[in-house]
């Protein structure tokens, strides 16, 4: 329009999904003047999303596999915190949702539980770090020794610790004469 000295412009930029921060740049320009132009420069980060589902795990003292749901649409890496976890394998199941499987070894300390953490994480991205709460118990443990020998005619005491919940324990011998 002739004679217009201000207006207002309204940008739309589309949702970042390359995985980098880009740049790039607008130009407004009048037709009848070629050399009146304005470059406006447009930085955008990339969003980066990283979530892992469920962030507490629970597991008895056997051991055995555990799956965590992965949402990422950056790279990452998966560690243990401690040596009786480790990863088992991965599978895609879309661009941006895997499924990361850990082996938990069996528990066979006399305690009634352990924890311990697996990370993923991006090391560019700190704040999306997850750390996943892996904690493994036992049902029924006896504190005092991993085997107890009993002399015929002798007694021994020792502590049996249940946290099944269930107070009827019951015991069975593989030989018939005990």
């Amino acid at each position: 329009t002739r004679g217009l000295a201000e207006s207002s412009v309204i940008l739309s930029v589309a949702k970042n999904e390359s995985g980098a921060d880009r740049t790039g740049y607008a130009y407004i320009f009048n037709d009848y003047e070629p050399t009146a132009r304005v470059k406006i420069t447009i930085d955008q980060k990339f969003d980066a999303k990283l979530t892992v589902d469920p962030m507490t795990l629970t597991i008895d003292e056997l051991g055995g596999i555990v799956k965590v749901t992965v949402k990422a649409n950056i790279d990452y890496d998966v560690y243990s915190q401690v040596d009786w976890v480790s990863k088992s394998s991965t599978k895609e199941l879309s661009d941006s949702t895997t499924t990361e499987s850990f082996r938990v070894e069996e528990f066979t300390d006399r305690k009634k539980s352990r924890t311990g953490y697996i990370i993923i994480e991006n090391a560019a991205y700190d704040d999306l770090q997850q750390k996943i709460k892996v904690t493994q118990t036992r049902a029924l443990y006896i504190e005092d020794a991993d085997n107890i020998s009993v002399d015929m005619g002798k007694t021994v005491k020792f502590t049996l610790t249940n946290t099944t919940g269930d107070d009827n324990v019951t015991w069975t011998s593989s030989n018939k004469n005990i």
